[in-house]
This record gives structure tokens, sequence and C-alpha cells, in this order.
């Protein structure tokens, strides 16, 4: 990607405003229950995600949890 060429100052306010909008970004990943449920403090400090348990259709269409 190519960043738009402006004069020098204006140009280090754009860059910092793009690098602030991805931290935001990355910080609300988190902090909402969006992505991670209430986990997603512990997430962010620990690097670890829980999988989720695999689920099968019986031929019937209920669900059923696999032990994995």
């Amino acid at each position: 990607m190519r960043v738009p060429s402006f004069d020098g100052e204006v140009e280090a306010e754009y860059i910092l405003h793009l690098a602030n909008w991805l931290r935001c970004n990355d910080c609300w990943n988190f902090e909402s229950s969006r992505s991670f449920g209430k986990k997603g403090l512990e997430i962010q400090k620990t690097h670890v995600i829980p999988l989720m348990l695999k689920v099968q259709l019986d031929p019937t269409g209920h669900a059923q949890s696999r032990q994995r």
C-alpha cells in the first residue's frame, strides 16, 4: 500500500492516525464480547484461545457434542 504524500507534518500525523486506528481496532476485538465473549482480556494477555468442541449432526438433524 502506498501512503499519500503530504508535507512532512501532515504526513506524520496521517501515519500516526493510521496506526492509532489499527490499535483501536485490536483493542476493541478483545474488549467487546463479540469475538471472545467474556474472556477477551484474558485471551489478550495469555494469547491462548480455548477451542470449542466439535459438533456433529445426527441423522435427525440435531446437534450432538463430540469429545475432542
